[in-house]
């Protein structure tokens, strides 16, 4: 079982090719499971002061209390079908029982307990939606690298991470790196939608510490980076919405990133804590409208 103590050390700056099993064994903290701290803001007069719970991350990272769901598993579906196609045959099993129990389903469970397990209704709906925008998808992700480990150290906090995507080029003659993270999305694909679930998900956090990470293993500035979201809607009417996050964006991002992993780290030899809040209860506006006789 894995122990938050084994994040101290350090690991080499570099990013490498690296079988998602390997990467899964190395004891790093990443993005994904940094945010799992987050919890909005404190109330009361620090009322724009984050507010982090560092146990939160420990059990995350310890993988106590995680659960897989179907929309998860159907975009995690949908990444290797357009990242990796060759492990679909290899990583993923369909179960075509009309439900999830009884003597069939659950030795089926344990023969693929290894792999990605799929109800086939979601199967061919991912597979459907991702042919519809595989030429546009072909053309955003050309000429880029793939599930590429990003590790690192922070301090004395081993790090890592698998952005989706990258590719080194030039603009204006200078050198420009495109770092790119490909979302699925039932919620719609319009810019309100995608900027909702892109705060929800603390998609903009996890970007900026890839961008950091990134940075100091390719030794290229920060600045020169342009990350991008690609969401992409697997139902009809299909759609891809591109999202640029702004460098001034991702340096907030990191900051509170980087606070939340100084929090963590200082846990680490004094012990876990549960997140105490102080605040108030006051009528609700539309309480304060009703009148009562």
């Amino acid at each position: 079982m894995k122990k938050i103590h084994d994040v101290i050390g350090t690991l080499p700056a570099r990013v490498t090719a690296m079988p998602e099993a390997e990467y899964r064994a190395i004891p790093a903290i990443s993005p994904s499971t940094l945010v799992k701290g987050l919890r909005g803001v404190t109330g009361g007069e620090d009322s724009d002061v984050p507010l982090f719970d560092p146990l939160a991350v420990k059990l995350a990272y310890e993988n106590q209390g995680s659960a897989v769901t179907d929309n998860m598993r159907k975009g995690t579906l949908a990444h290797l079908l357009l990242f990796e196609p060759e492990r679909v045959n290899t990583d993923v099993a369909i179960w075509e029982g009309a439900t999830r129990t009884g003597k069939a389903w659950q030795e089926f469970e344990e023969i693929n307990a290894h792999k990605l397990i799929v109800r086939k209704a979601d199967f061919d709906e991912v597979y459907e939606g991702m042919s519809e925008a595989h030429e546009c998808l072909k053309e955003i992700f050309a000429d880029h690298m793939f599930e590429q480990a990003v590790t690192g150290s922070w301090q004395d906090v081993k790090v890592k991470g698998k952005p989706d995507a990258y590719r080194i080029g030039k603009m204006a003659g200078e050198q420009r790196v495109y770092l790119r993270d490909f979302k699925t999305t039932e919620v719609g694909i319009d810019d309100r939608a995608t900027d909702r679930v892109t705060v929800d998900q603390f998609y903009r956090e996890k970007m900026a510490l890839y961008r950091l990470w990134h940075s100091q293993a390719t030794g290229i500035d920060k600045e020169a980076y342009r990350v991008q979201l690609v969401f992409v809607q697997l139902k009809p009417p299909y759609g891809i919405n591109v999202k640029d996050i702004s460098n001034a964006a991702l340096d907030y991002m990191e900051k509170k990133m980087l606070l939340l992993l100084e929090q963590v780290r200082k846990c680490i030899p004094d012990g876990f804590q549960p997140v105490r809040t102080n605040s108030s209860i006051d009528l609700m506006p539309w309480e304060e409208e009703v009148t009562y006789v």
